[in-house]
């Protein structure tokens, strides 16, 4: 086994592909179509063969150019993303373009021996920690005023933040209940039981870009005998949005070769995050939950949505989080386990506790993949003024 993090390979190629090159006056990209937005948002699309490097267009109807950077990482070469600005229409269609030097990295990434951190334009995003408890997280996550958007218990004490459920750990992935092991509640502060599971991170690779960079993980979710239950391929894309702060997470899991995974019907799920406490609904100092259909509040749990965001007042400005689900995911509108005191998640299995009146059980047979997409916006206002609609609509137009 790859100890985590201590062998993480940061490649060099993006410093020989972002380097000056000659343009190339025949090459071409085909440009999908986007309405005109209310934000920059970033846009993924087929690259059409063009080899990795960063390029400018023109798109058609537009006095602007679009920059577009071709390879998304070692294992998407063959993908291209633009970080479309506010109010740019893309209308389709092949246009030239040329190749361009890359002035910087607008995605920059370093690694400390237990966690990787990002950056975008120079301030700090996010750390990829290896282990913290019973699994791998994401803190601190900062959004793009700097304010802290996750609640900091237990990895950190902060005064006047709750202290339960302490296995809500800032920014994470498990279930509650996989073949009946628990990996949800897993978490050393609430001891050792029969029935809980753990994530390792097995190995791990991070890459910047002047667009985007990529963190691709390899986990296992394994039961407390060591047996494996799932194996799980996790990809986050970072994105150099000036005015936001906007990654994708991409998650595959596949059983085990010689035995199938059941996905049980519990609440007790997905990915998801804690936002800090003073966010909380239930905490009146501007709390507000709202999903795609405008169900709000305690109501929006339990609803199938595209997106809902969650937002509020941080050292009194107003800020919040977004968490989009691809049409491609799994069980596509996902159901939202999000509460009044803080918790926020994605969970395609709860019908039962969700109210459905039918099971959310799945079986994924053995050696069989199941794969979930969401695009998290961490943002400036509530969700009107942050146009996550919009965003919405960039995200699921994009390839993933």
């Amino acid at each position: 086994m790859i100890p985590p993090f201590s062998r993480i390979a940061f490649a060099t190629l993006m410093a020989a592909v972002f380097s000056p090159c000659a343009t190339q006056g025949d090459e071409a990209l085909t440009l999908p179509k986007l309405p005109a937005l209310k934000v920059a948002a970033p846009v993924t699309f087929p690259s059409g063969g063009l080899k990795p490097g960063l390029y400018e267009a023109k798109p058609p109807g537009s006095d602007r150019s679009l920059l577009i950077q071709v390879g998304i990482g070692p294992e998407a070469p063959d993908k291209a993303v633009a970080i479309v600005p506010a109010g740019m229409e893309l209308k389709g269609g092949t246009v030239p373009v040329k190749s361009v030097a890359a002035s910087g990295n607008g995605v920059m990434n370093s690694d400390d021996g237990a966690g990787i951190s990002f950056s975008v334009h120079g301030k700090p995003f996010f750390t990829a920690l290896a282990q913290s408890g019973s699994k791998p997280i994401i803190y601190p996550v900062y959004g793009p005023g700097g304010q802290k958007m996750t609640r900091a218990y237990p990895i950190e004490t902060v005064e006047g933040e709750d202290r339960d459920h302490p296995h809500q750990r800032s920014m994470w992935m498990t279930f509650g209940n996989v073949n009946g092991i628990d990996f949800w509640a897993a978490d050393p502060i609430n001891g050792e039981k029969p029935h809980f599971g753990t994530k390792t991170v097995v190995n791990a690779s991070a890459e910047g870009g002047p667009l985007a960079g990529t963190l691709l993980s390899e986990v296992e979710w394994r039961d407390n005998s060591g047996k494996l239950v799932l194996s799980e391929e996790n990809t986050i894309v970072v994105y150099a949005v000036a005015d936001q702060r906007v990654m994708d997470v991409t998650i595959t899991l596949k059983a085990p070769a010689d035995k199938a995974a059941v996905f049980g019907d519990t609440k007790e799920g997905m990915f998801g995050l804690r936002v800090p406490s003073v966010l909380d609904t239930k905490a009146k100092k501007g709390g507000k939950i709202i999903n795609a259909e405008g169900i709000e509040d305690d109501v929006a749990w339990g609803k199938s949505s595209p997106w809902v965001d969650y937002s509020g007042i941080i050292d009194g400005k107003t800020v919040g989080v977004a968490i989009l689900n691809h049409p491609d995911s799994f069980r596509y509108p996902t159901h939202w386990h999000v509460r009044n005191y803080g918790l926020f998640a994605a969970n395609p299995f709860g019908y039962k506790d969700f109210g459905l009146g039918k099971t959310g059980e799945h079986t994924l047979e053995p050696g069989k993949k199941i794969r979930f997409g969401y695009r998290v916006i961490f943002h400036d206002g509530r969700a009107a003024d942050a146009g996550i609609a919009d965003s919405f609509r960039a995200y699921s137009a994009g390839a993933r």
